[in-house]
């Protein structure tokens, strides 16, 4: 599994779909940045590790409250999709967070798209 950084900021789930499609593609095991769209958020403002075969989970982030991380993961033919929260965001937020499956997740994770966004709370499904 390797990281890779970089990918051009993209906006809308279709140009999301098509960025995700080609990266599936030409790595098929790799941890990827999918787009920004949280104002002055910037892509290494995020800090996310990962080791082969051993989790190094580690998210940094200079984002106001309000932005939300989005976590796109695809394991075979299955995605499961995540969402994590600033923790300065109010508590309702902790709902969202499930750390064991989040870890559970990651480690068998053949893809992974980060995506972030300025949102408020993401209404509960």
């Amino acid at each position: 599994m390797k990281l890779v950084i970089g990918l051009p900021r993209c906006g809308g789930d279709i140009m999301k779909t098509a960025e995700a499609a080609q990266w599936i593609l030409l790595y098929p095991k790799s941890v990827a940045f999918l787009g920004s769209s949280g104002g002055d958020m910037h892509l290494e403002e995020i800090t996310y590790c990962m080791q082969e075969m051993h989790v190094a989970y580690k998210l940094e982030t200079k984002i106001k409250n309000t932005t939300s991380l989005q976590l796109i993961l695809r394991h075979g033919k299955r995605w499961s999709e995540i969402y994590m929260f600033d923790p300065n965001a109010t508590s309702l937020t902790l709902q969202f967070i499930d750390r064991p499956r989040v870890i559970t997740l990651l480690e068998r994770a053949e893809l992974i798209f980060i995506s972030v966004a300025g949102l408020g709370l993401p209404a509960a499904h």
